[in-house]
This record gives structure tokens, C-alpha cells and sequence, in this order.
């Protein structure tokens, strides 16, 4: 990503089994701990918090595996996917993709591809049209109790997609063994209203300093001022494909992978393994706690499974992993390319192996990265390279075994 002129300060990797259990994470930037035994420097801090103008440090004191909050881009579609189909779109059914659609008085594009015609989910995630992701978006708006998003409510109800995106575990604490993550954005009814709550007349001051006729930002503002509480049909369709005020975590993408990947069991990720006392004697397992079950027909998972076991030979992905050993580890992935307003996107790339019997689930998120396939997959690929030993790389876990046996611990 550097080497194409972008300043990349920040990012994230996180590698889970399909049973919960973390195997390992990264944040970037990392400090040295040792910072906090005895004094600290003001400078020090202001590199850690990103203080003092030092906003450019990545803020090395966050887990941004935990903390960061990004957009995911398309791959959420697989979540969208799984709403669609619950709420009566054809899991088999042909879905148009032209090269742009125009809904709510705004023109969304297929990011600059052209239109691909008629096609499945399958070519839909292979190709990642994000315009037949626009139309559904919006044709579960038009259905959506829509006259709940005209009620001035912290009550209203949560919308069919929003609630799909709700089970995956996104909007929610993942209850990571860890004294610190963040539960990321999903714009449901409720939200939005708390938010205009929260900055209508305060906060922010939407209604104070915006204006009709000034600059951009203004004129948000003042459109928030008076209708920021509302659920609107261009929300819907570019949440439809993870951009707009959703956020995730990286551990968050992960672990809702996880789910897809294992069947539909969503768990709560554990880092620990096991309780061990001074003597060293083991007097706890820990266990990755079963959430819930996704709402979703294990033949539509396998299904979303399928097709991005072909992005990776065939769709977005097809380039970065080009001459990777897929017949000895067959990956599934998807990529995500999230546009933000003057900044380079952020990639992403979320993945699951082997195809057939998943045992690991990789995600990686860059921001200002550019696409999915240019940054986040790359990445990826090395990571499952040093998991299994391909490439040339050493294997982290041979034969893609966890170690059973505990470390010993010295009294």
C-alpha cells in the first residue's frame, strides 16, 4: 500500500478457529509495553494517544484489532446475502447489475465497473457487483415497515437487514477475553435517532452550524439537523454493501466469518485456553462460549461459502492469489474495498480455509489500503503461507494443528 503513495499508519489481523479460540492477533502500530514501568515521557504519550499533533502515529495504544472501527465493505454482502434470502429474494434467482442505479435522488455506481448483466448471488460475490447489492438494499427498504422511518422514536423497530447484520454479532460486543474492544455501527432505526439526539442541538450542533446553501459539510449538517433521525432509502442501499455508518472490528469480521464458515454457530472468541495454577497444575479449561445460532439455512451458508471459494480462483480476489497452492489449501475469501470521502479506501479481506472443512478464518483491514485485493488479500495470502507451510515459509502450525500440549509454567 506504501509503495503506491498511501500513508498507512494503522491496521489489523486476526486469526480464529472455526470453534472461537483466537490463534493470534496483530495491531499495527505496536509499542514496547516496558513504556509504563516507571516515568513517561509527555512525548511518549502524545505517540501513543496520537496527542499533541501527533495524530499520524496510528495511535499505537489501541488494539485496533479490537478497537479499530472500519468500514467493511463488500464483505458484508455475505450478511446481505442472508437477508435477502430470509426475507423472500430467491437464493437461486437472477439479479440484475447494470453499471449504476439511482435511488432516493442519488446516483450510486458499480465502482466504476460496467454493468454485467443479469446473474446469481454466486457471480454476484464472485464479481462483487455492488449494484445488485443497491437494489436489494433498497427493495427491502420499500417493504421495511416504512412508516417507521418517519417516527421521531428511540423505539422504532429494527429493520429486517439491520436485524440480519444484529445476529451476525456486528453492534455488539464480541466478549473477547480482553479489557478493551469496541462494538462498531449498525445504523438501525434506533441508532440514527440517538444520534441525532445526540447531536442535533448538542454535540456536534447540527442545527446550529448548518446551512442550506454553505459548504458541503454544512449542508449535511443542516439535512441532519432536519431529517438525520430518519432511515432513508440511500442509507439502506449503501449499507446494503458495508460502506455508509456502518463500522466493524476486525475481530467483529472475524468471528462472524467464523460463523459462516463453521455452519452458523456464532461464538464468543477466548484468547485464554486455560486457567493454571502457581504449581503449575491445570484447574480450568476455557471454552469459546456459544452466542447464538445465525438465522440462516445451513444450504444458504454452504451456498455464500461456495461462491467465495470462487472469488479467490476466479473473481476479485483471483489476482492476488494467482499461483497460491490452492490444491493443497483450497481458500475462500472475499474482498472489501471501502470508499471513504477524501481518504483512500480501506482494504479488506475476510477468509476462511480449507473450502470444504474450515479450520481457520483470516481477516485483514488497512485503512487507506486502496482495494481489497490490492492490500488486505496480499496479506492474507502470506498469513495462510506461514500457518501451513507454503511457499517457502515455515509452517506455524504443521499440518494446521493447533499444539495441543499447554506450556509449562514454572513455579
Amino acid at each position: 500500500a506504501r509503495s503506491q503513495g498511501n500513508d498507512v499508519n494503522q491496521g489489523a489481523a486476526v486469526v480464529e478457529t472455526t470453534s472461537g479460540r483466537i490463534v493470534a492477533m496483530a495491531s499495527y502500530p505496536d509499542y514496547d509495553p516496558n513504556v509504563w514501568d516507571g516515568s513517561i515521557s509527555q512525548g511518549e504519550v502524545n505517540y501513543l494517544f496520537g496527542l499533541g499533533g501527533q495524530s499520524g502515529s496510528g495511535e499505537p495504544a489501541l488494539n485496533w484489532a479490537t478497537q479499530g472501527q472500519y468500514a467493511p465493505g463488500s464483505t458484508f454482502k455475505v450478511t446481505s446475502t442472508a437477508a435477502a434470502v430470509a426475507n423472500g429474494y430467491s437464493l437461486n434467482g437472477l439479479y440484475s447489475c447494470p453499471a449504476s442505479v439511482t435511488i432516493g435522488g442519488h446516483t450510486f455506481i458499480n465502482d466504476g465497473e460496467p454493468g454485467l448483466g443479469d446473474m446469481t448471488f454466486s457471480e454476484a460475490l464472485i464479481q462483487s457487483c455492488d449494484t445488485v447489492y443497491y437494489n436489494i438494499g433498497y427493495g427491502m427498504y420499500q417493504t421495511d415497515d416504512p412508516k417507521a422511518n418517519g417516527v421521531l422514536s428511540a423505539k422504532a423497530p429494527i429493520q429486517k437487514m439491520q436485524r440480519m447484520e444484529l445476529d451476525w454479532g456486528f453492534g455488539s460486543y464480541t466478549g473477547v477475553d480482553l479489557p478493551e474492544e469496541s462494538t462498531g455501527t449498525i445504523p438501525t432505526r434506533q441508532w440514527l435517532y440517538n444520534m441525532w439526539e445526540d447531536n442535533a442541538h448538542k454535540g456536534q450542533n447540527w442545527c446550529k452550524n448548518g446551512k442550506a446553501d454553505g459548504s458541503y459539510v454544512q449542508q449535511i449538517e443542516y439535512q441532519d439537523c432536519l431529517y438525520g433521525w430518519q432511515w432513508e432509502p440511500g442509507q439502506a442501499a449503501i449499507a446494503a454493501i458495508g460502506q455508509g455508518y456502518v463500522t466493524v472490528t476486525p475481530l467483529q469480521l472475524a468471528n462472524a466469518y467464523v460463523a459462516l464458515a463453521n455452519g452458523g454457530t456464532l461464538y464468543s472468541p477466548r484468547l485464554g485456553e486455560a486457567l493454571v495454577s502457581p504449581a503449575g497444575k491445570v484447574t480450568a479449561k476455557i471454552n469459546p462460549p456459544v452466542i447464538r445460532h445465525l438465522p440462516v439455512s445451513s444450504y444458504t451458508l454452504s451456498y455464500i461459502r461456495d461462491a467465495l471459494a470462487g472469488v479467490v480462483t476466479q473473481g476479485t480476489a483471483a489476482g492476488a492469489f494467482g499461483g497460491f497452492p490452492l490444491n493443497q489449501v483450497c481458500v475462500a475469501g472475499k474482498t472489501g474495498t471501502a470508499q471513504i470521502m477524501g481518504k483512500v479506501a480501506t482494504s479488506v479481506f475476510a477468509s476462511f480455509a480449507p473450502c470444504q472443512n474450515p479450520k481457520y478464518v483470516v481477516v485483514v483491514m488497512l485503512p487507506n489500503s486502496g482495494y481489497g485485493a490490492d492490500a488486505a488479500a496480499p496479506a492474507v495470502r502470506q498469513i495462510w503461507d506461514g500457518i501451513y507451510g507454503l511457499e517457502n515459509h515455515q509452517a506455524a502450525l504443521p499440518g494446521g494443528q493447533v499444539p495441543a500440549k499447554l506450556p509449562a509454567v514454572q513455579r
